[in-house]
């Protein structure tokens, strides 16, 4: 999926297993790969088409991150509002394209975190689920320590935000990575939308200063950098 899977654990036939789960995510979801169901749904935009269940689950959770935000996290290009989903009947307006990077990739290292019989975490990137006591580095240093749920950071490249990364932790990484992008285009107003939503979040600014709200200072432990 474009980028480090990191797995912590698992035996190895859970590890065997996960491996297969990432591959196959891959296979559907990945916009450079020919042939694969994102791309085909793509280039059958203007049509209705019908997905596998995973596809529908995904544009499902897409098109819910983006009407619980308003719109900020959206799969198309501003055009979200007129994506259906009936079943497993897809319809994408002539001309938009789907862009399932982030659900895909948040929504993989949830079912990969349930492939592991005991406690552990799986992690793809900048989004990590976890199953017990597990430190996770944050970006700029340091570490926070999770007992379950999942974090993800979104950088504010590009963003015209005034954040250069935010972390957000929620009870899944896909709700995590929600979180975390639509805090980062909201920019000066993030921090209270998360606090709002008692959502734990961390926010980098261009400067390297680093905020926290209060949710982050009282519901997660710092752990030793």
């Amino acid at each position: 999926m474009g980028c480090a899977i990191a797995v912590g654990g698992a035996t190895p036939r859970e590890l065997q297993a996960i491996v297969g789960l990432f591959r196959q995510r891959d296979h559907v979801f990945s916009r450079s790969l020919a042939g694969s169901e994102l791309n085909e749904v793509n280039e059958a935009a203007g049509s209705v088409v019908g997905v596998s269940p995973l596809f529908a689950r995904a544009i499902g959770a897409a098109l819910d991150a983006a009407q619980d935000t308003g719109g900020l996290v959206d799969p198309t290009p501003g055009r979200w509002n007129d994506v259906r989903l009936l079943g497993r009947l897809v319809l994408v307006p002539a001309g938009v394209r789907l862009d399932l990077d982030r659900v895909a990739r948040a929504a993989a290292v949830d079912d990969a975190l349930q492939l592991l019989s005991g406690d552990g975490f799986v992690s793809a990137g900048d989004d990590v689920a976890v199953r017990g006591d597990v430190a996770v580095e944050v970006p700029g240093g340091g570490s926070v320590r999770l007992g379950r749920g999942g974090l993800s950071t979104s950088h504010g490249a590009e963003t015209g935000s005034p954040w250069l990364q935010v972390t957000a932790a929620a009870g899944t990484c896909l709700d995590a990575v929600t979180a975390a992008r639509a805090a980062l285009l909201l920019g000066a107003d993030g921090p209270g939308w998360l606090e709002e939503r008692g959502v734990p979040g961390r926010f980098v600014g261009l400067d390297g200063n680093v905020l926290v709200n209060r949710s982050w200072s009282t519901r997660l432990a710092r752990a030793a950098a």
